[in-house]
């Protein structure tokens, strides 16, 4: 009688079982030796599956639902809770892994090395938005677009091909569109997002001078001239408050605005940083504020605020106002500093020119002057006029019509020869017409000469 083999069972797949090796004629075979094979085998068996297992815990069911525990025996945070290598599987293929549903793949991670791998997904365009709290991705077929839905909101285009439109990379409030006119247009609507702005570009590479415009608009559909705008800025917000255009620069002489023919170098005008503007040249002279190249047309007042005279350069005259005894009055400097000539506020005057003389006390009319219409002769009246052998000369205006004085029109010089006088206070011509100009001297033997009378009004 042999050896005789006790078994205790089979413990796979808690632990491999020690099954021992039979020895012919050393052994003897016992229902337990069969009897535990046979444990062991149904215990593979098990593990394994049948087709189409629904045992979570068997292979079968792992690889054809893709379920695994994430718990492993003695793992802990850092264990990787599942490693799937198809290094000695997929033999030079690049699917990696093929997930199928119905007969339909529905999704593949692919690669064949280390820098071509990529996942692929199928149709979602008919797939549920998100949770609250979550994101899904899916490629709408349809549309042929990569799309996102986050925190339960509807899906929205992440593609960057060169098909996107403006719309489709922005969904935040703004509707883009293109009109009927076949123009972009953006709308963003009344505090959707909040704050204020609209479209902000900014540039941060401040490292490197700029050498192209931050925003180019370059039209070149021009069909018609003068039909067509190019550059539109239309502000309608409250009257009064707002800035429809501004532009900011470092420095004073730093251009704010400029322009110039289509591919011409020469700049025709300029707007600086201080407030200088050139129109049809490019640059300033001494403390000019505005330089006009060529010949201006202004439809409408031109308004000069008063000042002091002006330096003038050569070949450069100045026109403004200034002051004059309370009134504001246009004047005129000449070139290099030249002589002030004042244009406004200067009554219309009269010049006489006499060489007459009359002895004695009697008036005789030298002369007469017509007004045109009732005026006011200023104190800057004066008359050249004298006596040739002492005495008082004295020279008046009457009106001819009537024989009356014109109060205050009345000159006078004491001795011998020629002097300038001017009235003593300003004398009303009552009305329009004629006025005699009366000599005559103070004593019977004084000889009254007169050479000139300037009457100014």
């Amino acid at each position: 009688m042999g050896v005789v083999l006790v078994f205790g069972g089979s413990t796979f797949p808690a632990t491999l079982d020690a099954l021992p090796h039979v020895v012919d004629f050393t052994h003897d075979v016992s229902a337990d030796h069969i009897n535990t094979i046979t444990d062991a085998l149904e215990n593979i068996e098990t593990k394994l599956g049948a087709d189409s297992s629904a045992d979570p815990t068997s292979v079968d069911y792992i690889l054809h639902r893709g379920r695994h525990e994430s718990a492993q025996p003695g793992g802990d945070a850092a264990s990787i809770a599942y490693i799937f290598d198809t290094t000695n599987a997929h033999f030079g293929t690049d699917i990696l892994a093929s997930f199928r549903s119905d007969g339909v793949e529905r999704a593949k991670l692919g690669g064949g090395g280390a820098t071509d791998t990529y996942l692929e997904l199928g149709s979602g365009q008919a797939a549920l938005v998100s949770a609250a709290g979550r994101g899904r991705l899916i490629y709408n077929a349809t549309l042929s677009r990569w799309q996102i839905s986050v925190d339960g909101g509807g899906y929205a285009n992440v593609s960057t091909d060169s098909s996107l439109t403006m719309q489709q990379a922005y969904q935040n409030g703004a509707a883009i569109i293109t009109n009927a006119n076949g123009s972009i247009d953006i709308t963003r609507g009344v505090g959707t997002p909040a704050g204020d702005g609209g479209l902000i570009i900014t540039d941060l590479n401040a490292a490197t001078d700029r050498t192209a415009p931050l925003l180019d608009v370059d039209d070149q559909g021009v069909t018609a001239l003068g039909s067509q705008t190019t550059f539109r800025v239309s502000h309608k917000g409250s009257a009064g408050t707002i800035t429809a255009i501004r532009s900011e620069v470092a420095g004073s002489l730093d251009t704010v605005w400029q322009s110039g023919l289509v591919g011409g170098a020469t700049i025709t005008a300029r707007i600086y940083a201080d407030g200088d503007a050139v129109f049809g040249g490019n640059a300033m002279v001494g403390t000019e504020k505005l330089l006009v190249v060529g010949n201006t047309r202004t439809e409408g007042a031109a308004l000069f605020l008063e000042t002091t005279d002006p330096t003038t350069a050569v070949n450069t005259g100045a026109l403004y106002t200034k002051d004059n005894s309370g009134a504001t009055e246009l004047y005129y400097r000449h070139a290099s500093d030249g002589s002030v000539e004042r244009l406004t506020g200067r009554a219309p005057t009269i010049d006489l020119s006499f060489n007459d003389s009359v002895e004695g006390v009697t008036a005789v009319v030298v002369g007469s002057v017509y007004f045109a219409e009732s005026v006011v002769l200023t104190t800057e009246s004066h008359a050249m006029l004298g006596t040739q052998a002492g005495g008082t000369a004295y020279l008046r205006l009457r009106r001819f019509s009537n024989g009356v004085l014109v109060t205050n029109a009345t000159w006078s010089v004491t001795g011998v020869g020629l002097a300038s006088d001017v009235i003593a206070a300003a004398a009303t011509i009552p009305a329009a017409g004629w006025y005699d100009i009366e000599l005559y001297g103070d004593i019977g033997g004084t000889i009254s000469l007169l050479k000139g009378l300037h009457l100014e009004f």
